[in-house]
């Protein structure tokens, strides 16, 4: 377990370093895209091991195969709560408008600014004066909630 723990503290760190360095636009597709894969990793971890597993439930075309399906699963298993769901709708939703809207879209874009001032309550915010950095903040608390169901999960399985 303690393998696992440094294993992940370690991609923790990287994915944070790599969103810190991307553009706006870079750092919304990346953060998404590795939220939308960490939930797909917790979902496994619930589920039978079959070399069939990725492509029946998880490719593009299957049930599991879009980053909202897997945010409503985890919810409805009990996985998440219903604030981190809302905060990764959120996050989707900020997401999918840089991708559509590459040209203009920025943090400080209204749009994207209110969304992401409302990730966490002002009280909550502390330091995280800006879009971007409370975007990259929910960002870090979400992973590391999948991350801590991941390990509470295969604990249960080894248990």
């Amino acid at each position: 377990m303690d393998a696992q723990i440094k294993q992940l503290r370690e991609e923790f760190s990287q994915v944070l370093h790599g969103i810190n360095s991307e553009s706006d636009r870079g750092c919304a597709l990346f953060a998404a895209a590795y939220l939308d894969k960490a939930l797909a990793e917790l979902l496994r971890s619930r589920m039978i091991q079959d070399k069939r597993l990725d492509e029946d439930i998880f490719s593009s075309q299957a049930p599991l195969g879009t980053f909202s399906s897997r945010i409503k699963l985890t919810y409805y298993m009990g996985m998440i709560t219903v604030e981190e769901r809302k905060g990764l709708d959120t996050v989707r939703s900020i997401r999918n408008h840089f991708a559509h809207h590459p040209d203009v879209a920025q943090f400080s874009d209204q749009m994207i600014r209110d969304k992401c001032l409302n990730l966490f309550p002002q009280e909550m915010a502390g330091g995280l004066n800006t879009p971007r950095l409370r975007f990259v903040g929910a960002i870090a608390f979400l992973l590391g909630k999948i991350q801590g169901s991941m390990l509470e999960s295969k604990k249960a399985n080894l248990g």
